[in-house]
């Protein structure tokens, strides 16, 4: 599958390949500052990276499609003060998920996708695209 690139004014899909899978976004990122290749990752998680310089944005202008965010519980749960509350947090941030690129950025690592299972592929899914790779 291949990832997709946004800018703000069109959208790319680009084939990727290469011999590293994985769905751990800690594990992508040290794959990358190790130099395995180019990959993806919220830029929530790489802040630290970025200050040290030690990975680089590629692409500043390109981003990752919006993906989806699910929250599963069992109907009636809703009514546990616990669970309205993360409803409503999550609810008043989701304007910050919207097409931000600040908030998207992604770490190199290559996917060999001839080796992905379904189940893999929609955890492929799940990763932000913005490149960066190791300074």
């Amino acid at each position: 599958m291949p990832w997709t690139l946004v800018s703000e004014v069109k959208t790319e899909a680009i084939d990727v390949s290469g011999n590293f899978i994985c769905s751990n976004i800690e594990a992508v990122k040290q794959a990358v500052a190790a130099g395995l290749g180019i990959g993806q990752i919220p830029v929530n998680n790489m802040v630290c990276e970025l200050k040290k310089h030690e990975l680089i944005r590629v692409l500043p202008d390109w981003h990752g499609a919006p993906m989806p965010i699910y929250l599963v519980y069992r109907p009636g749960v809703n009514k546990l003060k616990r669970v309205e509350a993360i409803l409503e947090y999550l609810l008043s941030i989701q304007e910050q998920f919207e097409f931000t690129p600040d908030l998207h950025l992604c770490q190199p690592a290559a996917f060999d996708r001839s080796e992905m299972t379904s189940n893999q592929e929609r955890k492929k899914r799940s990763h932000w695209p913005t490149l960066c790779y190791p300074s």
